[in-house]
């Protein structure tokens, strides 16, 4: 009975055992000079959502040393100190000593020198090294490209030489290490490039500038610093636009969507895009085309994919045709203006503030508008502050549109607390991610263009001529 309870007690330490992953723990030890001051940046992958984190640790001033300690994710990532890249895997203990980088005698602010010790020290520096070789390249010696292929081959024979020597075989650290040269190689041709601007920039160009690189490299998921993998994804950008100058922004994220195997990425990138199409254009034929690519291309019932939904149904508000929010808002003479107001006139509205100069530099613009359509009886323009609801605040709005010549009755105020539910339903509605944003309405209340774009950029008074002419 003894036997079998023994048994029984080393199978559950087994079971617990190896139920508990690996821990990989972080020591760095910063030695930095007696006058300096700052912060040690350190970016890694978190181990419970698998997203890049970021922390910040303050070097206070007069301590020439000052010691810190992580623990890490249980996986192989690309960690980032102070911009020092180093390859951990699951198990690791990494002791690092950052020292202060010199240029020539005097300390370069905020850059370290990196060193490891310890059995894996060989394997960690890799990233660190690789990044430092290409990055560090002089530029006033490489001319050509041959010259530049010429750094390549032979900087690729070195750190390979330095991964055999480091005994390096896994297949998943020779993934993470393949992937992230393959992007400072990228980066190494996009600073030669940007060095030799009399360079015509040709497809023969491009797909120079592209080759070697595999933007479906596993590696990529590996990446524990969101400005790494950032960096990435614009190379990649400008390699594209390179090769093919006529790629808009939507078909380069329906490319990205499909080569791109990091998950982390395609969602940075498809929010990113969605965010910026809709505060920038609304709802457009691009976006409609764009986000059953972008459902499919990511992982179902995810933040992300919940994300790109609210803001995909947010701006489809917006899209052309769709009946426009019927808004109540006070003007500047106490009443309340309602959007129904309006029916049968082609509605543009101007929503700005005192707080955003770009919306104030436009008033003119709007003034001049107004002017140029005066005698025309089925077109209004109304102005929409976005402000803070505040006594003083609305006395001192009252005073600015009086000096700019848009007080009056169709001069609306919009109450900037997100806590009013009648401003919060306008907010959302009309899709306010940021201002100066100008909508048009036709004559039967329905959107017709839900951002006309910026007054002081070329072409929007042609723009708003061309909605005068769709009327009915």
């Amino acid at each position: 009975m003894k036997a079998i309870r023994f048994f029984l007690f080393l199978l559950l330490c087994h079971q617990a055992n190896a139920a508990t992953p690996p821990v990989t723990t972080l020591h760095v030890k910063v030695n930095t000079s007696p006058v300096f001051s700052g912060m040690i940046s350190f970016s890694s992958l978190d181990s419970k959502s698998n997203q890049c984190k970021s922390e910040i640790f303050f070097i206070e001033k007069d301590k020439p040393v000052v010691i810190f300690s992580k623990t890490l994710a249980a996986t192989t990532q690309v960690i980032t100190l102070n911009r020092c890249p180093l390859l951990t895997n699951a198990g690791d203990q990494v002791n690092l000593e950052l020292r202060p980088l010199y240029k020539g005698t005097e300390i370069v602010q905020g850059r370290y020198v990196a060193a490891c010790s310890g059995k894996d020290a060989a394997r960690q520096l890799l990233p660190y090294l690789i990044d430092s070789l290409y990055t560090n390249a002089d530029l006033s010696k490489i001319n050509t490209i041959d010259q530049a292929n010429e750094f390549i081959t032979a900087t690729a024979a070195l750190i390979a030489k330095k991964t055999c020597a480091a005994k390096i075989n896994q297949a998943e650290n020779l993934a993470v290490l393949t992937a992230f040269e393959q992007e400072k190689q990228l980066l190494f041709k996009f600073n030669f490039l940007d060095a030799h601007k009399d360079l015509p920039r040709t497809k023969e160009l491009g797909n120079w500038y592209m080759q070697g690189y595999d933007f479906s490299a596993p590696g990529l998921t590996a990446f524990g610093d969101d400005d790494i993998a950032r960096q990435a994804v614009y190379l990649w950008y400008h390699g594209r636009k390179l090769q093919d100058s006529t790629l808009t922004e939507a078909s380069m994220l329906q490319e990205l969507l499909f080569a791109c195997k990091a998950d982390r990425i395609k969602e940075t990138e498809a929010i990113n895009w969605l965010q910026t199409e809709g505060k920038e254009r609304a709802f457009t034929p691009d976006m409609k085309i764009t986000y059953p690519v972008i459902k499919s291309a990511l992982k179902p019932n995810t933040p992300a994919v919940h994300t790109a939904d609210s803001l995909y149904k947010s701006y489809q508000q917006m899209e052309p045709g769709m009946p426009a929010f019927n808004f109540a808002l006070e003007n500047d003479l106490g009443k309340f203006v309602r959007l129904s107001d309006f029916k049968g006139k082609i509605v543009i509205i101007d929503f700005w503030a005192m707080w955003c100069p770009s919306c104030v530099a436009s008033l003119p613009n709007l003034k001049q508008l107004e002017a140029t359509y005066k005698d025309k009886n089925d077109i209004v323009f109304l102005t929409v502050a976005w402000e803070d609801a505040s006594s003083a605040n609305r006395a001192k709005l009252k005073q600015f549109s009086i000096d700019h010549h848009i007080d009056g009755e169709n001069n609306l105020f919009l109450n900037f607390d997100r806590n009013d539910p009648a401003a919060k339903k306008i907010v959302e509605h009309y899709c306010l991610t940021g201002i100066t944003r100008w909508v048009a309405i036709d004559q039967e209340g329905n959107i017709m263009n839900g951002n006309i774009g910026h007054p002081l950029r070329p072409g929007f008074e042609q723009r708003i001529a061309n909605i005068y002419q769709q009327r009915n």
